[in-house]
C-alpha cells in the first residue's frame, strides 16, 4: 500500500503508521479488554468464571491477543488509508459503467430504482434509514470484542483474519475501481426520498465533504 502511495508523491511511510497505531491500537486494546469483563461476567453465570479467567491470563492469550490487536490495527491502517487516498491513487470513476453492468445483469432495469420503487414507504425508509446509522456500525465495533474474547483460538483468529482479508481486499477493489456509488453520483435518482433519511444524510455529507478535501488536495488547493 505505501509504494503504491510513494508512487504518487506520498511518502510518510513512518509517520503515518505511527498515526495508526496511536489512534487505533490503544481502541482495540481497551475494546477486548472490556470483552473479557462482560464475557467473564457472563461466564459467571454459567459456573465458569474460574477456567475463563484461568485462559484470559495465561502467556499464551495474552501474546495472542496482543498479536491481534497490533495486526487487526495494520488491516485498519491499510484500508482506511487506501480508502481515504482513492481520489489521488486513481482518480479515475466508474459510476457510468458500473451503473450500465447493473441494468445488464437484471435485464435492462436499474436495481437501484427498483428497490426505491418498491421499498418507498416512509415508514420503511426511515426503518432502514435508522439500521444503517445505529445497528451497521454498532454490529461492525462490537464484533471486535465479541469474538476476539473467545476460548477457542480457531474462532478468534478466524474472525480477524476473515475480516482482514475482506476489508483489505474490499479497498484493493475499490481502488481498481473506484466509484462514488448513485447516491452521490446520482442524486436525483432517490431525491424524493431523501428527505426521510435524516441520520444517514449526515454521514453522506461528512464522506463527501472529505472526499471534496482529498481531490483538493489533488491539485494543490490546500
Amino acid at each position: 500500500a505505501h509504494l503504491v502511495m510513494a508512487a504518487h508523491g506520498i511518502r510518510v511511510f513512518w509517520r503515518l503508521l505511527a498515526w495508526s497505531l496511536y489512534l487505533f491500537l490503544p481502541v482495540l486494546v481497551v475494546s477486548m479488554g472490556v470483552g473479557v469483563l462482560l464475557r467473564w461476567l457472563w461466564e459467571r453465570r454459567t459456573g465458569r468464571s474460574g477456567e475463563y479467567l484461568a485462559q484470559v491470563r495465561s502467556r499464551r492469550w495474552m501474546i495472542s491477543s496482543l498479536r491481534l490487536a497490533v495486526f487487526w490495527t495494520l488491516a485498519l491502517h491499510v484500508y482506511f488509508w487506501i480508502k481515504l487516498l482513492v481520489p489521488i491513487l486513481n482518480p479515475r470513476s466508474f459510476d457510468a459503467a458500473l451503473w450500465n453492468l447493473d441494468r445488464t445483469i437484471f435485464f435492462g432495469m436499474s436495481p437501484n430504482i427498483f428497490f426505491l420503487n418498491l421499498f418507498s414507504a416512509p415508514a420503511l425508509i426511515r426503518l432502514m434509514d435508522w439500521i444503517y446509522a445505529n445497528l451497521f456500525f454498532a454490529a461492525v465495533v462490537l464484533s471486535f470484542p465479541f469474538f476476539t474474547t473467545m476460548t477457542s483460538e480457531r474462532i478468534r483468529f478466524a474472525y480477524a483474519t476473515s475480516g482482514a482479508v475482506l476489508w483489505i481486499g474490499g479497498s484493493w477493489m475499490y481502488l481498481a475501481v473506484p466509484s462514488l456509488g448513485p447516491a452521490f453520483r446520482y442524486p436525483d435518482v432517490w431525491g424524493d426520498v431523501f428527505r426521510l433519511f435524516h441520520e444517514s444524510r449526515y454521514w453522506q455529507y461528512r464522506l463527501l465533504q472529505n472526499y471534496f478535501m482529498v481531490v483538493d488536495l489533488r491539485h494543490g488547493v490546500i
